[in-house]
This record gives C-alpha cells, sequence and structure tokens, in this order.
C-alpha cells in the first residue's frame, strides 16, 4: 500500500460516483503506519462518495500478552461458536476454522512485525478517521431492517450500534463492526 499512488486513479471521471470497500483490510495496516497514511491519503484525493470499513470489533493490538490472549479467547470463542450453530454441517466451515487458527496464532504466538494483523476497536478507527477529516455516515433505516432480518436469522446474533457504526456480535461479543464515512 505504500506504493498505491493517486495517479493510479488517473481513468477516474470527474462525474463518475466512486465507493471504497475496506473488509478487514485497515487492522493489517496498523504496523506499518506509513502504508495507512498514504492509503489514506490517496483516498482522500480520489474522495470516494462514501467509504464503508468492515473491521474485527475488538483490542487485539495490546502490547501486553495477557491482554491480547484473554482479548483473543473471548472474540474466537464467540466465533467458533457461531460457526458451531451455524454452519454445523457446512463444507466451507473447515476452511473457515483453519483462517481463525491462523489469525489465533498471528495475535498469541507473534511478536513484532510477525504480527500482521492488530486489531482495535471502532473508537480508536473513530480517532484515525478524524485526523483525515471524515465524517460517520448514518445507514438507512432500510439497510438497518435488512440487517435485522439477517440478524433473526440466527438466534444468537445482536446488532448494537456504537454512534452510526452497526456492530454485529455473537451472544453479547462484539465480532464486527461496520461503518460509513465520508471526507469532509
Amino acid at each position: 500500500m505504500q506504493d498505491i499512488k493517486d495517479h493510479l486513479f488517473d481513468e477516474i471521471e470527474d462525474e463518475e460516483a466512486v465507493v471504497v470497500y475496506a473488509p478487514l483490510v485497515l487492522r493489517t495496516m496498523i504496523m506499518r503506519p506509513r502504508c495507512l497514511e498514504n492509503l489514506m491519503r490517496v483516498m482522500r484525493n480520489i474522495n470516494p462518495c462514501l467509504m464503508v470499513v468492515m473491521e474485527v470489533e475488538a483490542n487485539h493490538n495490546s502490547p501486553s500478552f495477557v491482554n491480547r490472549f484473554i482479548d483473543a479467547l473471548f472474540y474466537y470463542s464467540a466465533f467458533f461458536d457461531c460457526l458451531e450453530n451455524c454452519m454445523k454441517h457446512n463444507k466451507y466451515r473447515v476452511i473457515i476454522e483453519d483462517l481463525l487458527r491462523k489469525g489465533i496464532r498471528n495475535i498469541v504466538a507473534a511478536e513484532g512485525s510477525e504480527r500482521v494483523a492488530r486489531s482495535v476497536k471502532m473508537d480508536v478507527w473513530r480517532t484515525f478517521f478524524a485526523r483525515f477529516r471524515m465524517v460517520e455516515m448514518s445507514f438507512s433505516n432500510s439497510s438497518l431492517y435488512q440487517a435485522s432480518l439477517v440478524a433473526k436469522k440466527y438466534c444468537c446474533t445482536t446488532l448494537d450500534r456504537n454512534g452510526k457504526c452497526l456492530i454485529v456480535g455473537w451472544k453479547g461479543t462484539l465480532i464486527h463492526s461496520l461503518s460509513a464515512w465520508k471526507f469532509r
């Protein structure tokens, strides 16, 4: 992401609408702040109509091993319980569990630059986005209604709000945040 430059987006027409979707990407750049800030500068210059961000809603960035371990224990316990309930006989469950295994190993066993993903909670992202003069946008009532219909399908899924952000959880444990942003 450090190599991303404005000229790569020269093909965007002035009247063209651009939306950026960033699912679980920004957390991989926390340890490379120059890359993250460069990405945000380029995004600001592109000036998308909207930037939708989905991130892990947990603090896996603590320098304290014990704090990271405890947070990861609760987070991944909820995630595995969700898989057990929602994907009991799904053939893709093993693939997802393998990805989660790699995530656990990254958080608990890796240190320094080897620890690639460093999740932080929405309040940290809000502070970061404010530095780039971004404002949080509300989701429409229609989209919130659609989200509630999907959540009702899975009895233990919880939907909460943190400001204008939507928080998806499992049995009370926060799993992901979904937020929408716009540059001022």
